[in-house]
């Protein structure tokens, strides 16, 4: 007897959603065909927050499965991901549980979006970067970057914003660093200068966070940055706090305390407006 539905589905029928309670039983499926749409109810299980849609096609020489965007099939087809406008780091597999590392699943979305989401969960990260016209933003306070503090070099930083980028937000977050007294300086975010100011800058934000206990800087921009707007920030028991090498920055409504070195040091010709400090 010819077997014509799978769970309920016609397998001639391409334009049938099959759906799936994980990323792990859709790579499994050997019936996938080229041109079918599938659907996850989560990455490791169902309601885990990585639910997404797929699209399966023949797979190119130019593919690479990173976890989120490509998954590769068992029959060797591809699944990829239907939309990438928007992407949640839970769909890339990272899992917020205070244990496992997240890095490559936050820079995997990264490099598949321009605009990446980040929900409730303590997510622990080593070194992540953002590019131009990037976004990544959570929902303070439940969305949790830790910092991983084992095996660091002097200087490391949490998020990178590479050299010459525009446009860039950064907002919603807990950001928990590696022990204010630890001896290896570990900041939280870094903007990387250019060499000149060859290349305007287009307004750029980082709001709407809490930073603690990094053994380095909450903020630091390097020289040629600017157009930098820096608000509604609390940065509490921290080695350093803000550090402006640049111009044209604006830091506003921001509360910076218990902070051993400096709080807010400004290179350049910036703004500021509303800031409080105490015992910095």
């Amino acid at each position: 007897m010819e077997v014509s539905k799978i769970n309920g589905y016609d397998i001639k029928d391409k334009k049938a959603k099959r759906f799936y309670n994980n990323v792990q039983s859709m790579k499994n499926d050997s019936l996938l065909k080229s041109g079918m749409f599938v659907e996850t109810k989560g990455y490791y299980e169902a309601n885990d927050g990585g639910e997404a849609s797929y699209t399966i096609r023949e797979k190119s020489s130019n593919d690479i499965e990173d976890s989120g965007k490509i998954h590769f099939i068992i029959n060797g087809l591809v699944a990829e991901l239907t939309n990438t406008d928007s992407l949640n780091v839970r769909q890339f597999g990272a899992k917020g549980d205070y244990v496992t590392d997240d890095t490559e699943a936050f820079q995997n979305a990264l490099n598949c979006s321009k605009d990446v989401y980040v929900p409730s969960g303590i997510f622990m990260i080593r070194s992540i970067y953002l590019n131009d016209r990037q976004t990544l933003h959570g929902d303070y306070p439940s969305s949790r970057l830790q910092c991983i503090d084992s095996n660091r070099n002097e200087g490391d930083y949490m998020i990178y914003v590479n050299s010459n980028s525009q446009f860039v937000n950064i907002s919603g977050f807990y950001f928990g660093g590696n022990g204010r007294l630890t001896q290896t300086r570990v900041g939280c975010i870094r903007v990387i200068g250019g060499e000149s100011w060859s290349v305007p800058s287009g307004r750029s934000t980082i709001s709407h966070c809490y930073f603690t206990s990094f053994s380095g800087s909450a903020i630091y921009l390097d020289e040629y940055v600017n157009n930098y707007f820096i608000s509604d920030l609390i940065i509490i028991s921290m080695r350093s706090g803000i550090v402006i090498n640049s111009t044209d920055c604006n830091v506003s409504s921001t509360t910076i305390g218990g902070i051993d070195e400096e709080g807010l040091y400004l290179g350049g010709d910036n703004f500021v407006s509303g800031v409080k400090c105490w015992l910095c």
